[in-house]
């Protein structure tokens, strides 16, 4: 049997009889815009179809999402300390004590206190980013596994701005769902807060390296999205304005808003990103708009946001714009803020490519 170990940056693939290949891999990255693990700290292990991986510290990272800014802090508890019980599921990590007073949180926990005991929760990440990981905190370590395949190793996202340096940035225009179902709850608070929160987060965080445009849809009823904030350089403000003054309301005209998209748009390097919380119901066809988009050289990145999505749709959508993920899902799914925030980031890292 082979064994996987992450060292230095460095992914080893040992093998009985001794030999071994090395992997270059790349540095620390944050997992969900909050925490993040090191290479180094991020031991891999067992049959390779089946590695099981634990990262052995927690990290905290600046709003940016650069690697280079992440800082290390005890292992994983809300504030460092022991004594904690904790647990995890596919959304939240939960931690709890007996205590009266809620501890300073770090490394992205927020803590309440329920009676006679300290609650602390965070959204979960895993290993890679992606989901399907069966997580459990052994000895105050979390532990992560699932079945990935013959041979394979879980590959580690990085998120980076560097390759946003040209003198022409490229162009975004986000497309943001604000129909009415963005109202309905995500662990008690509506997807339309965690999308906009997760929008200003992105615009931020790439405010000097892409030129962001944004379009709420629908304008009403059914009526096709308008262009909210034009497209161009430092944006920031005036999106953050346009997504406060929102709110959710009418149906799903995804075909009529993109098809308004196009002429937002002038760089020699233009996308849309599109995030919505399920599919077309105003009986148009976006495959067809996105194809038309995808012949002036526009692609269009899907993000999917909670469990209503039309998968099939924005399968085809990601197809049809040539931004397809190498996987069952082809578009980015997002089942909670950490989750949106990490797909809105990957996107705007492979735009920078």
């Amino acid at each position: 049997m082979r064994r996987l170990l992450l060292w230095g940056g460095v992914l080893l693939l040992g093998a009985a009889c001794g030999g071994e290949q090395k992997l270059a891999r790349k540095p620390p990255v944050c997992q969900d815009g909050v925490d993040c693990c090191a290479p180094a700290e991020l031991l891999c292990e067992g049959d390779p179809d089946r590695p099981v991986c634990t990262c052995r510290f927690a990290w905290v990272c600046d709003n940016l999402w650069f690697p280079s800014k992440c800082s290390q802090d005890h292992a994983g508890a809300p504030d460092g300390g022991g004594g904690w019980r904790c647990s995890v599921d596919q959304e939240l990590e939960r931690c709890e004590r007996p205590g009266s007073s809620a501890p300073g949180a770090k490394n992205g926990w927020s803590c309440e206190v329920v009676g006679a005991t300290v609650v602390c929760t965070r959204p979960t990440s895993s290993p890679d980013g992606a989901l399907g990981w069966e997580c459990s905190f052994v000895d105050g370590v979390k532990r992560c596994e699932k079945d990935l395949g013959p041979g394979l190793s879980p590959g580690i996202p990085g998120i980076s701005t560097s390759g946003c340096g040209s003198t022409t940035p490229p162009e975004v225009l986000i497309l943001l769902d604000r129909s009415g179902s963005m109202a309905d709850p995500i662990a008690g608070t509506s997807k339309w807060s965690q999308a906009t929160a997760s929008v200003n987060d992105l615009v931020l965080a790439f405010r000097t390296k892409l030129r962001f445009g944004l379009m709420l849809f629908p304008s009403g009823g059914c009526s096709a999205g308008t262009i909210d904030v034009p497209v161009g350089a430092d944006s920031a403000n005036a999106i953050a304005a346009a997504l406060a003054a929102a709110t959710p309301l009418g149906g799903t005209p995804i075909a009529a808003s993109l098809g308004n998209s196009a002429a937002a748009m002038t760089a020699s390097r233009r996308y849309v990103l599109l995030v919505t919380d399920g599919g077309e119901t105003c009986d148009g066809d976006p495959v067809a708009q996105v194809m038309a988009l995808s012949g002036m050289q526009i692609r269009t990145y899907l993000v999917g946001f909670g469990s209503g999505v039309d998968a099939a749709q924005l399968n085809a959508l990601a197809v049809a714009g040539g931004t397809a993920l190498p996987a069952a899902a082809k578009y980015y799914q997002a089942d909670n803020q950490a989750q949106l925030r990490q797909a809105l980031a990957a996107i705007a890292g492979q735009v920078c490519q």
